[in-house]
């Protein structure tokens, strides 16, 4: 159709290198949706009549807070916080398909469709994961940590629950290859407030 899709030469991990005519660029914006919102941007930025040197340092260089946001070595947080959002990051996460052991770390408000949200992880490649939930203490709306664990369990997961997203985080961090923390934007701001993690 319109948009003229970018060619994906590689993916890192969840990063995805693209070629165009006067060069490559590695997009700094995970997941796989990235390339198909970049192709868009693209479009938009020739028709502007924009140089192809300036769209590649701007897609190099976009930046996104919360959208698989890497926080730590081993972490990846995403504000995926309805079925929508879930279902993109799993197709992230499968695109991608890390190996190892994946720990989520999930805090919702009690308003969102939690049970959806967890159905979207049943369509993983990698089944070798557990769910690490979290009370969301900074709004009033969130979801107690052990509802959230029975829930998951009852869909067939593996979860445990804990006091907040931090101690979650932490000890899913000891556990696994990777972890993706995921749910409500609260619970990244609560992250990051404690100043363990940051942007990478």
């Amino acid at each position: 159709g319109f948009v003229r899709p970018l060619e994906i030469c590689s993916m890192d991990f969840l990063n995805a290198t693209v070629n165009a005519k006067s060069g490559k660029a590695k997009l700094s914006l995970a997941g796989v949706h990235q390339a198909q919102n970049a192709s868009v941007a693209c479009e938009v930025m020739r028709y502007l009549e924009i140089d192809e040197t300036s769209i590649l340092n701007a897609l190099s260089n976009a930046v996104n807070r919360a959208r698989l946001e890497k926080i730590s070595d081993k972490t990846y947080f995403d504000g995926a916080h309805n079925p929508a959002g879930v279902k993109a990051l799993v197709e992230s996460i499968n695109s991608a398909n890390p190996k190892g052991k994946l720990i989520f770390a999930i805090g919702f408000m009690a308003d969102k469709d939690i049970a959806a949200c967890l159905d979207e992880l049943k369509n993983l490649k990698n089944k070798n994961f557990e769910i690490y939930t979290a009370t969301v203490f900074s709004n009033p709306r969130a979801e107690k940590s052990e509802n959230l664990a029975s829930l998951a369990e009852k869909k067939g997961f593996e979860a445990k629950s804990f006091l907040n997203i931090s101690e979650a985080v932490a000890e899913a961090e000891k556990d696994a290859d990777t972890v993706f923390a995921f749910g409500s934007l609260y619970m990244y701001k609560e992250l990051l407030a404690e100043g363990k993690y940051e942007n990478r």
